[in-house]
């Protein structure tokens, strides 16, 4: 980090020239920064051990899908969790929520984040076409373009 006694001793042209880096990266960063949207979650299902409701990023790493969970708030009590809290998604993350399980199967979903900050689901967990659909758009060897063109897709309001 530059300080003012050094900045004093840069004559104009220079000064100037950093002033315009300076207002490019600051851009750009707002830019970023536009395209990273907070969510809400709250959920409230039976209070079953390993099965509590949760948010995720999904990324595809070294070989691997890879969970990275949000960091929410649980409240237990004697036959219920709830899991509530605030979230943040960039534009093209792929967010999987678990909300509840129906009988045996669980009840999750996986998620785009679109550049407008919408949801838009792309694949129930139990649908292994869609998965894989999704697990392509992450490994990059396909679009998003071509990940929403499927007619299941549906977006959330």
């Amino acid at each position: 980090m530059l300080t003012k006694e050094e900045l004093e001793r840069w004559d104009i042209e220079e000064l100037k020239l950093q002033e315009q880096i300076l207002k490019e990266v600051i851009k750009k960063k707002e830019r970023a920064k536009a395209k990273e949207f907070k969510f809400n979650f709250e959920v409230s299902t039976k209070n079953i051990k390993g099965k509590s409701p949760y948010v995720a990023r999904l990324v595809y790493r070294g070989g691997n899908l890879e969970r990275i969970f949000m960091d929410l708030e649980r409240v237990y009590s004697k036959n219920e969790v709830r899991v509530f809290g605030t979230y943040t998604a960039k534009a093209n993350d792929i967010i999987e929520k678990r909300v509840g399980i129906n009988g045996k199967s669980e009840q999750r979903y996986w998620y785009l984040i679109n550049d407008d900050g919408s949801e838009v689901k792309v694949a129930d967990f139990a649908n292994a076409k869609q998965k894989q659909r999704v697990i392509s758009y992450l490994k990059r060897e396909i679009t998003k373009e071509e990940l929403l063109k499927d007619a299941w897709v549906n977006e959330i309001k």
